[in-house]
């Protein structure tokens, strides 16, 4: 309570000391009144009205006659109270932020009124020649803070966006993109590349192979990744090796297949070339043959149930057949294997 009082005298003091500063004639008077003069220059700074002094007055007369009365109280031998109360501050988080700026920000506000707005558009396809020419120019209406440029081209009067516009001799197709979704792009990078509408099928193959190679030749065709056969022919071959940087030769052909190739662009496939084709002629199996530098022999089994061996002019092999073109009738048995420990007495 003794605290309190010496607070409220010496609010006394300071609300005397402020009216001094402020130019206002005020001075204590009996029972801690204080009585306000209504000079001119006081008023000018307050702005009391007339009707408004006595009432002001008489508020801050009640605030002073409580103080005296808080004199009266026998505060001696009386402790000031204390009291502590536990409290966390709030604290923020010890960590960098962007100091809460939202995720997106519209920096354009739309225009006030209709606003002239230059463009520029940029990229291979010539205007005049691939899509109509722009003015360069556009009319913003007020109240927007976007617009749409359409851009036609010539050929065909497609519309795109600019954005979205590709410019190719038609018919195109698109052969591999080179960059993934959401990905930065540096200026003049390759997005993706522009191919023929069929797939073409090329084929690499070594200087020992091209030799036997012609155009025309017929060819079977496996789509590794469809597991699909196709039956085709080769329709290109190159004269001239390519040679690469480890200094490897390669010659380079493609083949045409029959009916429509649903794949993607380097797709693996498997190449089997037709070198020679005979019909309806005498085959045995290759383990069949002995061959030796005096020639080939086959070994047959005659009437009496021997074996005995014939000179045999061969042709193609083809995996597990060979091609006999002379020395066999086509009605022998022929021995494949003989197992030398076979009991041959019965």
């Amino acid at each position: 309570v003794r605290a309190f009082q010496s607070a409220l005298f010496d609010s006394i003091d300071e609300v005397l000391e402020t009216l001094e500063v402020e130019g206002i004639d005020a001075q204590a008077v009996r029972g801690g009144h204080i009585d306000i003069a209504q000079s001119e220059a006081g008023m000018a700074r307050i702005a009391v009205a007339d009707a408004e002094v006595a009432h002001l007055q008489g508020e801050i007369n009640a605030i002073l006659s409580f103080v005296e009365q808080l004199s009266e109280v026998n505060v001696a031998g009386v402790e000031p109270m204390t009291s502590v109360t536990p409290m966390d501050m709030k604290k923020r988080k010890d960590e960098v932020t962007d100091g809460g700026i939202a995720d997106i920000i519209v920096a354009n506000a739309p225009v006030a009124e209709d606003t002239s707005v230059n463009y520029q558009v940029g990229g291979t396809a010539q205007p005049g020649s691939d899509y109509d020419t722009l003015t360069g120019t556009v009319i913003l209406p007020a109240g927007h803070s976007q617009i749409t440029v359409a851009i036609t081209t010539i050929d065909d009067d497609v519309v795109f966006l600019p954005s979205d516009m590709v410019v190719a001799d038609w018919p195109a197709r698109i052969g591999t993109v080179d960059v993934d979704e959401g990905e930065f792009v540096l200026q003049g990078a390759p997005v993706l590349t522009l191919t023929e509408p069929v797939f073409t099928i090329t084929l690499a193959v070594s200087a020992s192979d091209r030799a036997e190679l012609e155009v025309g030749q017929k060819a079977e065709v496996h789509l590794d990744a469809a597991d699909a056969d196709f039956t085709g022919i080769i329709a290109t071959l190159d004269e001239t090796a390519t040679v690469d940087q480890s200094g490897a030769e390669t010659y380079e052909g493609t083949v045409e297949v029959e009916g429509e190739l649903v794949a993607v662009d380097g797709a693996r496939v498997t190449i089997d070339v037709t070198l020679a084709e005979r019909l309806g002629v005498l085959v045995v199996p290759v383990a069949a043959v002995l061959r030796s530098a005096g020639g080939d022999q086959v070994r047959v089994i005659n009437d009496e149930g021997t074996i005995s061996r014939v000179d045999v002019t061969i042709g193609l092999i083809d995996g597990e057949w060979v091609e006999v073109v002379d020395g066999l009738r086509g009605d022998e048995l022929v021995v494949v294997d003989v197992d030398p420990e076979a009991d041959t007495s019965g």
